[in-house]
């Protein structure tokens, strides 16, 4: 009789038990809920024409998808978002005050042009950059920030470190690193230093002014045995302009290493770059991080990265069997490395 009771007291509590750590769950997807439900975004961009005569912008064709495909998977993973997209070009400001009007609660802006439109209304909604330069983006959040506004974003290079881990997969025993820094990036100067050191390589560079020609001040430089790093700076390396320093790479055997796929498009050796897909995925996870509690993450560079070898340029410097996925291994590990996290199986390049 007692074993009985016993028993159904066990049971009976364990029934009190399930019915709290039910309801408590059902509690937090109301919260949840209840946190997106009727939430508004606005997704803000330029054409593909309007894109194409920034000659320092890049791709179009990934500027057109990037859009719809960001708001197809915030949608699918958020149904409880409203999530609109919106082309601005030709749009006049009013127009654009009532995108901002309609969708209240968040803004993502792709492009450096568009970004710097949407600050303008200053409207007090969280902006959200994608695909700007880091010298932008930084200097924009210092000034809107005092202000009292919230931005933040994803640079759309990828960091020096990942193009020095870059350097040495691809030939390890050159050691010198050229740098070409404009008005904006030279004050990033000293944490470029830091990590040509922290990865043992000697530092070489020049600080130009806007109307300076890279061609002149790389050819001052006297490179050799290196490569030259190629960074996000919009003044300095416009699709023409690395154009003009591609033969002088040839001339110097000074192959150029870039953090954007565009780089390698143009003329880069070999570039470090976000791809779409991870850049999307990383900006949902930062969205919902900020409505699930209100904290918003300083602009950061994306971590996970991709690899582009042009094949042509390649063959033009005689290096043979480059393959991008082993490149990638072998920049994932050295940067794992570097950060002290376990590292990936990783097979020599010969």
């Amino acid at each position: 009789m007692l074993c009985t009771l016993s028993k159904l007291k066990f049971l009976s509590l364990l029934i009190v038990v399930v019915v709290v750590v039910i309801s408590a769950h059902l509690n937090a997807k109301t919260v949840s809920s209840l946190r997106l439900e009727n939430k508004k975004i606005g997704i803000y961009y330029y054409s593909d024409q309007v894109i194409a005569n920034d000659t320092a912008t890049g791709n179009q064709q990934y500027f057109s998808n990037l859009p719809s495909e960001l708001k197809n998977q915030l949608s699918e993973l958020n149904p409880d978002l409203l999530v609109n997209v919106y082309n601005l070009n030709n749009k006049l400001p009013f127009e654009i005050d009532n995108y901002l009007r309609l969708n209240k609660d968040f803004a993502i802006t792709i492009g450096k042009n568009v970004m710097l439109q949407i600050l303008a209304s200053r409207t007090d909604i969280p902006v959200f950059s994608l695909n700007t330069p880091r010298v932008t983006l930084d200097r924009m959040r210092k000034i809107y920030s005092d202000l009292g506004f919230q931005l933040s974003g994803i640079y759309r290079e990828q960091p020096l470190s990942h193009q020095l881990a870059l350097a040495e997969a691809i030939k390890p025993e050159n050691k010198n690193i050229y740098l070409l820094l404009g008005m904006l990036s030279r004050y990033h100067i000293e944490q470029y230093k830091t990590e040509v050191a922290r990865q043992d390589f000697s530092i070489h560079f020049k600080i130009l002014q806007n109307q300076d020609s890279p061609v002149a001040y790389f050819n001052s430089l006297s490179p050799q045995d290196g490569f030259l790093t190629l960074l996000d700076n919009p003044q300095q390396f416009t699709r023409q302009k690395i154009e003009l320093l591609l033969p002088c790479s040839f001339q110097s055997n000074i192959p150029m290493i870039g953090n954007r796929k565009l780089h390698g498009e143009i003329g880069a050796l070999a570039s470090v770059y976000s791809s779409e897909s991870e850049l999307i995925s990383e900006s949902i996870k930062v969205i919902n991080q900020y409505f699930a509690s209100g904290k918003y993450k300083e602009p950061d560079y994306l971590e996970k990265f991709s690899v582009f070898i042009n094949q042509q340029i390649a063959q033009n410097f005689n290096y043979k069997n480059l393959d991008e996925n082993q490149l990638e291994l072998l920049v994932d590990a050295k940067i794992n490395q570097l950060n002290k996290k376990p590292v990936k199986e990783v097979r020599q390049i010969n």
